[in-house]
């Protein structure tokens, strides 16, 4: 009689064991899946708002390209959108002068220039060097 209430006793503790971890686990994972959900829709939404960032970065510069191609208009204007660049950068980097904007912007857009031309049909393709872009002033030493 003692054997039987020593095994009914083992197997009661184990299934009340067994369902308490299961519970627990149980709660662990739904904790978990929301994590998962709630870390999900944040990163879409960045994802959207990095790509409307992008959306509107591209929208400005195309506008700026075609304002800049507007006889006369386009002259003062590019002068504008360069001044107003200008400011922003020397905002953003103010132990530094025109000279060192204007190395930064040079080597930035033969970089630009490289990939560009590289997505070229092979006979358009031009070095940089042939239209005088290279940076001479601009190496440092």
């Amino acid at each position: 009689m003692l054997k039987l209430f020593k095994n009914v006793f083992f197997l009661g503790f184990l299934v009340i064991s067994l369902a308490i971890s299961t519970l627990t686990l149980g709660f662990h994972a739904a904790n978990l899946t929301a994590k998962v959900a709630v870390l999900t829709s944040a990163s879409t939404v960045a994802a959207v708002k990095h790509r409307k960032e992008i959306a509107k970065v591209l929208a400005k510069a195309r506008l700026k390209r075609f304002i800049v191609a507007i006889p006369i208009l386009g002259s003062g204007a590019a002068v504008a959108f360069e001044a107003s660049e200008f400011k922003n950068w020397q905002a953003a980097n103010p132990q530094k002068n025109e000279v060192d904007y204007l190395c930064e912007n040079a080597s930035l857009t033969i970089e630009i220039f490289e990939d560009v031309i590289k997505e070229l049909p092979e006979n358009l393709q031009v070095s940089p060097e042939i239209l005088g872009l290279e940076s001479k002033r601009c190496k440092k030493t």
